[in-house]
């Protein structure tokens, strides 16, 4: 209690509050680690015992269980308001976390535009909404759509601010789905999904016909749910379609009783006997939703189904608490619900398409409708409640707090033969500056003395493993083309079955790489968060052994976008239709002068060294390196595995980049 009055005074005199790390002793030593600076909201920290928040958004939790998650970490947390833009941090944080613009102004303000946060400081925004440009041009959209149909101007109810805060930010995180994260897509940065909580869960006997619900007569009714901003979550849509459908009933608890303006355009529709409008909902000391006389569950369990087109979220909290009680979800991508979770898309929300699926919903059989209401209930519980939103937030901060190490990379050495060079494109890997490595060497059917040599080295060196390449390609010489097509497509893939690593990269037999190689690739994919990189190469010349490169990037920076661009026009038309036809087709009737240009795309090589990328583990979970008569992206001569497999990874992950920095050495 002492606490929180310090806290009501200091949020009133300096606009903060202090939340005091978990002083735990081990062996007479305090476990406190540092700082961390919150900005989202003050309130949850400055009430008395006998005083609550009445409100059910559930940001109001989350925000007290991020303090709470940093504080049992041992961190004192400062907590601001997000609104709050006057606050100058002078504390050495070192982890901030904001909702909307602080990080922008905190990164700028120094003298000469310098950052006011230690350069250690860990920076993340935690996203609750669209990025904000998003949303203010969907609002907007949707303002303009309703003069034009009604000749109303009614202003913006949720104009968001901040819209460069992401690129200040060192990680993103936050509700939403993958529609909602595109919209951050020209920051080329990932997110890490959080899922929102729930302000009231529900058991299995308070839902669906155990709770007394009939579906007979649910599915004539309909939910609309929501927090503020009317006209953006689209409820001037919902009610000019349920005015023309008398025989259908729609229950709005949301803003109209706050927003006036909206009220008074929508007065007559409001009135109609199949339109019933409910006050704000309230949390009661038991922690129940009311809506004014009644609560919440007792509406719910009026209605089969929720309707709900917005044009912008992070996550609704609104669609999450409705599917706590059993509520079918007809919604659009931008609510962020999951793609996996039970619900019908409204793609293109319109008047005319709401209107069909509500008609839709009246027809379908109660029974079916009783197992959506199930099933619904069911994936709430599974993804949103507090203890999930706790759980994945108190892993993200050990992920990012964590003491820095790196990862294990695994270098797969593909050999046929390569006796000669094999020493040393093995020592030019074990001598890079960057340590935690394994080497895994695959022999490729060689008929020379790699195995032995290989080994020996093995022996010294504990991170070097040997294998032999079960069975033999039969295909490797074409007979027509007379060279080998297939030249160490299968060694790759099978290295990938003994890596262990949480990143992969390759290099051949009798090929060389500068000794920062693998740091420089390392340092590359971990700043600009992608999935694969590649980097480019010089001709062997033995005077570069055992030098390092200049880490400087003077060129051009290819990235995931310009890279897929090039996959798409380097791709035939073909494969753009079918694969399986395209693997059908014998790869010399693909040459021909008269089929060539339906099999062949842009004919340009993957920039940078093809034979030589990084990419975190995840690519060979859906890519594998492929015979010559499945590749897509082939070279006209017939090899090209190298080529395929990195078109192939840049149009499945979309997060390739191109470093113009020469790292390996390459025998022509």
């Amino acid at each position: 209690m002492i606490g929180t009055l310090k806290n009501k005074v200091s949020n009133k005199l300096h606009g903060v509050v202090h939340v005091p790390a978990t002083r735990e002793k081990t062996g007479g030593q305090s476990t406190k680690k540092g700082r961390v600076l919150l900005s989202y909201l003050t309130g949850p920290f400055t009430l008395l015992p006998w005083q609550r928040f009445t409100d059910p958004h559930t940001n109001y939790w989350e925000c007290s269980e991020i303090a709470r998650l940093f504080s049992v970490r041992g961190y004192d947390v400062d907590v601001i308001n997000a609104s709050n833009t006057s606050f100058v941090p002078r504390k050495q944080y070192d982890a901030v976390v904001d909702v909307r613009q602080n990080l922008e102004r905190w990164c700028t303000a120094g003298l000469a535009g310098t950052s006011l946060l230690p350069a250690s400081c860990k920076k993340v925004m935690h996203i609750t909404s669209s990025e904000s440009g998003f949303q203010n041009a969907a609002e907007a959209k949707r303002l303009a759509e309703l003069k034009q149909r009604r000749g109303i101007i009614l202003p913006a109810r949720r104009v968001e601010t901040g819209a460069e805060n992401p690129a200040y930010a060192d990680f993103l995180e936050g509700f939403g789905n993958d529609t909602v994260y595109a919209t951050f897509a020209r920051f080329n940065k990932p997110i890490r999904h959080i899922p929102i909580s729930v302000a009231q869960t529900f058991e299995a006997s308070e839902i669906g016909e155990a709770g007394g619900k009939d579906f007979a007569e649910a599915r004539k009714h309909f939910l609309f749910f929501s927090g503020g901003g009317a006209i953006l979550k689209g409820l001037d849509l919902v009610i000019e379609a349920f005015s023309t459908m008398p025989e259908l009933h729609l229950h709005i608890i949301g803003p109209t009783a706050a927003e006036t303006t909206f009220q008074a355009v929508y007065a007559t529709e409001l009135a109609l006997p199949n339109i019933t409008c409910y006050p704000r909902p309230k949390m009661d000391k038991a922690g129940t939703m009311t809506v004014g006389d009644t609560t919440f569950i007792a509406i719910a369990n009026k209605c089969a189904t929720l309707i709900y087109p917005s044009a912008s979220e992070g996550t609704s909290g609104a669609v999450i608490q409705a599917m706590h009680a059993g509520v079918f979800p007809i919604v659009t991508r931008q609510t962020g619900l999951a793609e996996k979770a039970p619900a019908i898309i409204l793609e293109e929300p319109t008047i005319e398409s709401i209107r069909a699926q509500a008609k839709k919903i009246a027809q379908t059989a109660p029974e079916q409708l009783s197992t959506l209401a199930h099933n619904t209930w069911m994936y709430a519980r599974e993804h949103h409640t507090k203890e999930h939103f706790s759980s994945a937030y108190g892993h993200f901060i050990d992920d990012i707090l964590r003491p820095a190490t790196n990862p294990l990379i695994s270098v797969i050495i593909p050999a046929h033969n390569n006796a000669e060079t094999i020493k040393t494109a093995i020592d030019s890997i074990l001598q890079q500056t960057y340590t935690h490595l394994e080497v895994i060497v695959v022999d490729d059917n060689s008929a020379d003395n790699t195995k032995k040599i290989v080994e020996d080295v093995a022996k010294e060196d504990p991170r070097v493993a040997y294998y032999s390449l079960p069975g033999n390609d039969t295909e490797r010489i074409d007979p027509i083309l007379k060279r080998n097509t297939n030249a160490g497509y299968a060694a790759r893939n099978f290295g990938f079955t003994k890596a262990r690593g949480e990143l992969i990269t390759f290099q051949d037999g009798d090929d060389a790489s500068l000794l920062n190689r693998l740091e420089v690739q390392h340092d590359l994919l971990t700043k600009h968060g992608a999935m694969h990189i590649t980097t480019e190469c010089v001709p062997f010349r033995e005077e570069l052994l055992g030098t390092k490169a200049e880490y400087k990037i003077d060129g051009k920076i290819l990235g995931p976008k310009e890279i897929y661009t090039l996959s798409q026009k380097a791709k035939g038309l073909v494969a753009k239709v079918s694969t399986y036809v395209n693997s059908a087709i014998h790869f010399h009737y693909k040459r021909l002068r008269v089929l060539n240009k339906l099999f062949f795309g842009n004919l340009a090589p993957y920039p940078g060294a093809g034979n030589s990328p990084m990419f975190k583990r995840e690519v060979i979970e859906k890519v594998q390196f492929r015979k010559l008569k499945n590749r897509v992206w082939p070279s006209f001569m017939g090899r090209g595995a190298d080529r395929d497999f990195n078109f192939q990874v840049a149009e499945t992950f979309k997060n390739s980049y191109c470093f113009p920095i020469a790292l390996y050495l390459w025998r022509k």
